[in-house]
């Protein structure tokens, strides 16, 4: 289980995820990509997945619904450029029109099982560590 929040030029996660009872501390769920872009990810591919397939400079370099769909994975992703553009990438792709990339409108956001959470905390008030 994985919960990843943004606030303030601050992007923060769990420290573990559990499955099936099994607990890993040592995952990389967020990840400062080659051209200053901080990667989020929760779910099957996580940050160092996406690392390989993510080399963007700027939004305009993010991967279409096409692309996406190819990854079969399910798996959300949030992105933050050095300008502090939010953006979300999902790709689950069991759901229909599960699959896309979409600019996050606002000042904060999270992602994974925590993130309505994590959003409530920082809509108190909270920081996104505080938040996770």
């Amino acid at each position: 289980m994985t919960t990843i929040a943004y606030r303030d030029g601050t992007i923060a996660c769990d420290s573990c995820w559990a499955v099936d009872g099994m607990v890993d501390t040592l995952s990389k769920k967020i990840k400062r990509l080659k051209y200053g872009v901080l990667l989020g990810g929760a779910g099957d591919g996580d940050a160092r997945f996406f690392d390989k397939l993510l080399s963007v400079k700027r939004p305009e370099d993010l991967p279409t619904y096409e692309q996406l769909q190819t990854l079969r994975i399910e798996s959300m992703h949030l992105l933050i450029f050095p300008d502090k553009r939010i953006f979300k990438i999902a790709t689950n792709f069991s759901i229909e029109d599960g699959a896309g990339v979409w600019e996050v409108e606002g000042t904060f956001t999270a992602i994974g099982a925590g993130a309505s959470f994590a959003i409530g905390a920082m809509e108190a008030g909270a920081t996104a560590r505080q938040a996770v």
